[in-house]
């Protein structure tokens, strides 16, 4: 009896405290809404920040795509084509997740086709990747819909829609403007991809910036202004390499890009120069930069008279009228420049900045040249002594030895492909050491800044700088 008592007094001392810890339901459901409330605002807090991660996923996907589809015309001449009948400037297209005519047009230079972070396999999806092109490929549009509300790749890659982002490729290429443009093997520059011991050798296209070098300080793929990190008070360019106030703390080729924003990067010396480019990328060599100045050179829109070799070929201003030059600011940066300012290539893409802005370090090795792409003799007018500038018509000796080395053909190392073509005509002018024994290391400089009037143009050539020298007017470009 005594142990029976025992158990039950136990059992009624353990339930009642037992009792006195427990939680009632209406407590319950206080705590459980109370976590509710807590997981939502969690939720609504995280939605920006998780919805501009999808977007950046968005804008990386379409770059990709760009690529390979750059790629593909290289091989192909055009775009492809799947089946739509908007034209490019329309709002619709072919959702790409869903397009297996894309996807078998794609199979060689894109394994799988990416696929919006939000898509959802529907009839008409809310998040997918718009494709449209035009009927013959010269041309195309992709598109993806964005959630964030202030997205800047969205509100400023000149398109037409403020809630997607936007890539366009051919006559209305707005996005690829940032980046690098292709530049493809044609009758008019194929000397340069056949020439043996060209870097183009082999090849039937590259890439290259479309506008010259800038600095990118905050990571945004766009250039920013030099402020006083420059190497002359009043000449708006970087001065590559010094330190101080408004200076990167450190200078590293990975923050050189191609962008119309930014301040020209300058105060660069020519050895400098040839480690300044991002990974993968090269200073542009002469073969590079002659392919898309003949290439340039024969594409009426680019002259005056929008007839090749009538009127003027875009360039520096040239103390004539200014249909037959451009007189530019020195330099010039930024969206919304003079048009003139730019030239055409015969695949539609635009390189800017070819025919001034900056001078420009350009690699130069032909057999026998040293490391620092120096040249010890130089084309020359035999009729004339000293260093100065020259028309390109005048000069009747191409050069020899390294200068010459590999080109079958003298001219093409550095002349317009019409004898008759000189400053009158825009394409430059020549700096060189004619008929003189005195022949100082030299490396190249091409394109001049607008200052330099009849002297710059898309085939001026400066050849009076050491690989060790710099100046406040004096950039690069970069391709691969």
């Amino acid at each position: 009896m005594l142990t029976k008592f025992l158990k039950r007094k136990l059992f009624t001392i353990y339930f009642s405290k037992s009792k006195k810890h427990t939680f009632t339901l209406v407590e319950l459901l206080v705590v459980i809404a109370i976590i509710g409330i807590l997981a939502a605002l969690a939720i609504v807090a995280f939605h920006p920040a998780l919805a501009k991660g999808r977007d950046s996923r968005r804008a990386m996907n379409l770059k990709t795509m760009t690529t390979a589809l750059e790629l593909y015309y290289s091989d192909e001449g055009s775009y492809p084509v799947v089946v739509d009948t908007n034209s490019i400037s329309s709002n619709q297209g072919i959702c790409l997740e869903q397009s297996t005519q894309f996807a078998i047009a794609m199979l060689t230079y894109m394994r799988n086709i990416p696929q919006d972070p939000s898509y959802v396999n529907t009839t008409y999806p809310e998040y997918c990747y718009w494709y449209h092109t035009t009927g013959n490929g010269s041309e195309y549009k992709i598109s993806a819909r964005v959630e964030s509300s202030n997205y800047d790749p969205a509100s400023q890659d000149g398109g037409t829609e403020s809630n997607s982002y936007e890539v366009f490729a051919g006559n209305n290429a707005n996005q690829l403007s940032r980046d690098y443009i292709l530049v493809s093997k044609n009758s008019d520059n194929s000397y340069y991809f056949t020439r043996v011991g060209s870097v183009l050798n082999g090849k039937t296209a590259f890439y290259v910036m479309q506008y010259e070098a800038k600095y990118d300080t905050d990571g945004d793929g766009k250039g920013n202004d030099a402020n006083t990190c420059y190497v002359t008070a009043g000449y708006d360019t970087w001065d590559w390499g010094k330190t101080g106030t408004d200076c990167p703390s450190s200078w590293s080729a990975g923050n050189v890009v191609s962008s119309p924003e930014g301040s020209p990067i300058a105060g660069i010396t020519h050895i400098e120069a040839l480690t300044a480019c991002p990974a993968g990328f090269h200073l542009i060599t002469n073969d590079e930069w002659m392919a898309m100045a003949r290439d340039a050179e024969q594409v009426n829109s680019n002259w005056s008279n929008n007839s090749v070799g009538s009127g003027c070929l875009f360039g520096g201003n040239n103390s004539t009228d200014d249909t037959c030059g451009y007189d530019g600011a020195n330099p010039e940066k930024g969206l919304g420049r003079n048009a003139k300012a730019k030239l055409i290539l015969s695949n539609d893409q635009e390189i800017w900045d070819l025919a001034g802005n900056v001078w420009e370090h350009v690699s130069f090795t032909p057999s026998g040249a040293d490391a620092t792409h120096q040249e010890l003799d130089q084309p020359d007018d035999t009729d004339v002594t000293g260093g100065n500038w020259y028309e390109f018509t005048v000069i009747d000796s191409n050069g020899a030895g390294t200068f010459t080395a590999g080109y079958t053909d003298g001219k093409a190392v550095f002349r317009p492909s019409g004898d008759t073509r000189g400053s009158s005509k825009g394409v430059g002018q020549i700096w060189t050491r004619s008929n003189s024994g005195d022949f100082t290391a030299h490396v190249f400089g091409r394109g001049g800044d607008w200052s330099n009037g009849a002297h710059t143009g898309a085939f001026a050539l400066k050849l009076n700088y050491t690989a060790g020298g710099s100046d406040n007017d004096v950039g690069l470009r970069c391709a691969r």
